[in-house]
């Protein structure tokens, strides 16, 4: 799908509904990628909408506000009722809502009572979007993570503008942020077991990986998006400043292997050598298909087990 299709959608939405506000759902480090990279889509469409963390329906009726744009990256699965609730009382509401990219498992949800044909649904796997279209009458489209946006080069001066060096792995302010992050005794232990040797697991530490019973058999992993710093929901810069962290991070590293998606994506972007393997469902290979196989890297791989 060509990205322009969202941009036009996005502002003819924003217009139409004299949207004002976005939320933007609790997230990781990974989701400050998308959101920092939403804030620029933003910016490129000469638009400015205020970060929310919360919804105050009453609020937007009384300024004119007609619908609700929900951040991209989110998940609507058997994992996270909260976003289901959320997208529920919207709907209760009476509010139509614009989904930026989503991946959504509505086989246990009864998604057709959900989303209505007022609503604008972008997919970033090719399943969410059968599943979504087969099951609601809103408009679906299939697009990119929106984290692929901007290019490398962006993150790479958004790091430096931070204070961090991508060229060089020991600088002390990259130190100071592994040593920030990690504490004192850890630091030690991972310096001598990963920053040496140029190599990182960065596998989730939670039920959407395939491996997080198995974690301590792995021996030294580090969940990149569970330390390096929380997705602000009412901050923009924030978002610059966490996905800057996460770059530095990453930029350390000569090999990296994770089942986290925007690790893998933001490694993909950078260049980086990566392994990307499966989470506990289809999340990863999905987006991995349609987002990243056609884009060859001879970097960047994915399996389907870790």
């Amino acid at each position: 799908m060509d990205f322009s299709i969202l941009k036009q959608r996005l502002a003819a939405f924003i217009e139409q509904h004299n949207v004002q506000t976005i939320y933007l759902q609790p997230g990781n480090a990974g989701d400050a990628l998308i959101r920092s990279g939403t804030f620029l889509l933003l910016k490129d469409l000469g638009l400015s909408l205020t970060p929310v963390s919360i919804l105050d329906l009453e609020m937007m009726r009384k300024t004119g506000q007609s619908g609700i744009i929900f951040s991209g990256g989110g998940i609507l699965n058997e994992y996270y009722e909260l976003g289901w609730k959320i997208i529920r009382e919207v709907k209760e509401s009476g509010f139509p809502v614009f989904l930026l990219p989503h991946t959504i498992d509505c086989t246990f949800e009864k998604a057709q009572s959900t989303f209505d044909h007022r609503d604008i649904l972008f997919l970033r796997d090719r399943r969410s979007f059968n599943l979504l279209k087969e099951s609601t009458d809103s408009t679906c489209f299939m697009t990119d993570d929106l984290a692929f946006y901007p290019p490398r080069s962006f993150w790479i001066q958004l790091a430096q503008d931070f204070g961090y060096d991508p060229k060089r792995r020991f600088t002390a302010a990259n130190l100071k942020l592994m040593l920030e992050v990690l504490g004192r005794r850890r630091f030690i232990y991972f310096f001598l077991k990963c920053l040496l040797n140029g190599e990182l697991s960065a596998y989730r530490t939670d039920v959407e990986s395939r491996e997080y019973k198995f974690s301590r058999t792995r021996g030294f992993n580090v969940d990149v998006s569970r330390i390096v710093g929380k997705a602000s929901q009412n901050s923009w810069s924030g978002n610059l400043l966490t996905s800057a962290r996460v770059v530095a991070f990453l930029l350390m590293f000569e090999k990296i292997r994770t089942d986290r998606l925007h690790v893998g994506i933001c490694s993909f972007i950078l260049d980086l050598n990566c392994e990307l393997s499966a989470g506990s469902y289809w999340k990863n290979e999905e987006v991995y298909k349609y987002s990243m196989h056609q884009r060859k890297s001879v970097n960047f791989q994915f399996v389907s087990t870790a």
